[in-house]
């Protein structure tokens, strides 16, 4: 399902890849639970396969979407809860699928939560989503250079971030942008395998499995 949604709303299959690579290694920086590393990478790669659900005119708009069409778009988040719903395995996924949008000053959506009220893997995977955002080139933007791109998510701090995740973001920004933004598919795919490996088979003590 993660890779349906990215081969209609992105150029190449990698932006899922480096959005959940981005995600696991800012969750290392910060000291994240490695049993909850699986639920992470999970959500991230199924974060929008609500957009399924979007039309391409929608999507795929080379310019600026009008307010009725930005509320459309803004139903992915729902219509991604509503599609993994009676799948246990994808359970997990949820926290991210659903609140990848909310912002820590409260003005994100759909539920406007704020601060720790939202689901830390959410917290961690916002700033990832972001960043690969800014320094992609999508229909309606060409990609921002790493500076840009970085002063964009130390501005958020508070606002539309958690403040202690943007510090630790920042400390390895720029390794993480050298070695997977302009990655080609192949070598972002690559990246991803070695995490799957790394964390999808751990015992309950948090240990990998052999």
């Amino acid at each position: 399902m993660g890779k349906a949604i990215t081969l209609r709303d992105c150029d190449t299959g990698a932006h899922n890849y480096r959005v959940a690579w981005l995600a696991s290694e800012l969750a290392e920086e910060s000291g994240h639970d490695p049993k909850a590393m699986k639920a992470l990478i999970l959500g991230s790669y199924l974060h929008d396969v609500g957009k399924i659900a979007i039309s391409d005119s929608i999507l795929l708009k080379p310019g600026k979407l009008s307010e009725n069409e930005m509320d459309i778009m803004k139903t992915h988040v729902n219509e991604g809860v509503r599609m993994i719903e009676g799948i246990p395995w994808l359970e997990d996924a949820k926290p991210i699928i659903e609140s990848h949008h909310e912002k820590w000053d409260g003005s994100g959506y759909p539920n406007r939560l704020s601060g720790e009220t939202i689901p830390l893997n959410a917290r961690i995977f916002a700033i990832a989503d972001v960043f690969d955002a800014l320094c992609a080139k999508r229909p309606y933007k060409e990609p921002f250079s790493f500076e840009k791109a970085l002063s964009i998510i130390v501005e958020g701090k508070g606002l539309h971030f958690a403040p202690t995740l943007v510090e630790h973001f920042h400390r390895i920004a720029k390794r993480l942008y050298d070695t997977i933004c302009m990655a080609d598919e192949e070598t972002c795919r690559r990246l991803m395998s070695a995490k799957i490996e790394q964390y999808f088979f751990i015992d309950n003590h948090g240990d990998t499995l052999h």
